[in-house]
């Protein structure tokens, strides 16, 4: 079987997984999306669970070719599904834990030290330790928003730019990085919106600084060191934020 299938086939299997997670966290977050719901929430959930497995495997197949065009490696996911030894790179795994510490750091702090101050529904809401959150943040943070945003737009707009310019230099890269981030950030406005009943200019300068600011660093490990560091990373995102932040700030 082609190594990309395989890829994209064990990719999609994670995110067919987490998306038993998501509606139930969801609902969590935001009860009042229980009344929107016009089936039963089994059925919403395997609904959700087949729509991820049909889209990440979609886009992971078309974001191995593009991370092929694009420079940008995938050795663990090639090796891993080829049965080969793989080494980790030290400097990687070490960047990836101070990126998850750092990007989980911020989150939880800038909530906690600034916007609670400004946005009354963050004061009267405090987070709380969920397992619930945590494995979602894990398995669908980690992976399936990893295969989206880095491995099939950041590569896109790598594969394009390079295109356009006929060249690869390292501010093509950083476009990427910085564009895909955008695009991730601007994607949680309709769930923000759902949050906090709208939109204010805070509101929007929060998400896109809390939502995007990861997307720098993960960006940068894929670039450097792999995809499976950017996926790391993430999922240390929140399993910082979960087992260390909130608990130490809350």
């Amino acid at each position: 079987m082609n190594t990309d299938l395989r890829i994209s086939l064990l990719l999609a299997a994670i995110s067919f997984s987490a998306g038993f997670l998501i509606v139930p966290y969801q609902l969590q977050l935001m009860p009042e999306v229980r009344e929107m719901l016009t089936i039963s929430v089994p059925v919403a959930t395997l609904l959700s669970s087949v729509q991820l497995f049909i889209l990440s495997f979609i886009l992971a197949f078309a974001g191995c070719k593009l991370a092929r065009r694009a420079e940008l490696p995938l050795p663990f996911f090639r090796s891993l599904v080829s049965r080969k030894a793989f080494q980790f790179d030290q400097r990687g795994v070490v960047r990836a834990v101070v990126a998850g510490l750092l990007t989980a750091f911020l989150i939880i702090a800038s909530d906690r030290f600034y916007f609670a101050d400004h946005i009354p529904h963050l004061q009267s809401n405090p987070p709380e330790f969920s397992v619930l959150a945590l494995l979602a943040g894990v398995l669908y943070g980690g992976f399936v928003e990893e295969v989206m945003l880095r491995l099939f737009l950041m590569s896109a707009f790598v594969v394009i730019l390079a295109i356009l310019f006929k060249k690869k230099p390292a501010t093509l890269y950083w476009t990427a990085i910085i564009l895909a981030s955008l695009v991730f950030a601007a994607g949680h406005l309709p769930a923000t919106i759902t949050l906090f009943g709208g939109l204010t200019p805070l509101i929007i300068f929060r998400s896109f600084l809390l939502n995007g600011i990861g997307g720098l660093f993960f960006g940068y490990l894929f670039w450097k060191h792999g995809f499976i560091y950017a996926v790391i990373a993430h999922m240390l995102t929140h399993i910082f934020m979960q087992l260390v932040f909130i608990p130490a700030f809350y």
